[in-house]
């Protein structure tokens, strides 16, 4: 298994309740590294999210790298989540990559209906950029 998603593993094995698994995504929001201002328009913004959520990816060699921001914890850990999913990866891998991780760590159902919608147009919006870079 990878080392990116044994951390993950090891980070949620003990969220036994929404709640806690909530704590945690709000943790990990705390960590994510602050975004250039430059990288904060409305080119860079993901639509639908509940939050302002903005993204950029940029590619060295044949791998795809991200970066972002959110003016919600909630959102930032959820960006900080996939970021650690996809970021270093090829094109072909993230366009096939289905992040199953989210159901097995019980992200998604941890989540309103509008934060799992706002998740799935992050992922989305991972797709499309890594497509602008090619």
């Amino acid at each position: 298994m990878e080392e990116k998603i044994q951390k993950l593993h090891s980070l949620f094995q003990n969220c036994t309740t929404k709640e806690a698994t909530y704590s945690k995504i709000i943790e990990l929001g705390r960590l994510l590294p602050p975004l250039a201002d430059i990288y904060k328009t409305p080119f860079y913004q993901v639509p639908g999210c509940q939050s302002i959520v903005h993204l950029h990816a940029y590619k060295e060699k044949d791998n795809i790298y991200f970066e972002g921001s959110s003016n919600s914890l909630i959102s930032a850990g959820l960006l900080y989540i996939l970021i650690l999913i996809y970021n270093g990866k090829p094109l072909k891998e993230i366009l096939i990559l289905q992040p199953k991780l989210l159901n097995d760590l019980k992200i998604y159902s941890s989540l309103s209906m509008n934060r799992a919608n706002g998740l799935s147009q992050i992922i989305l919006k991972i797709k499309q950029k890594s497509l602008e870079l090619i």
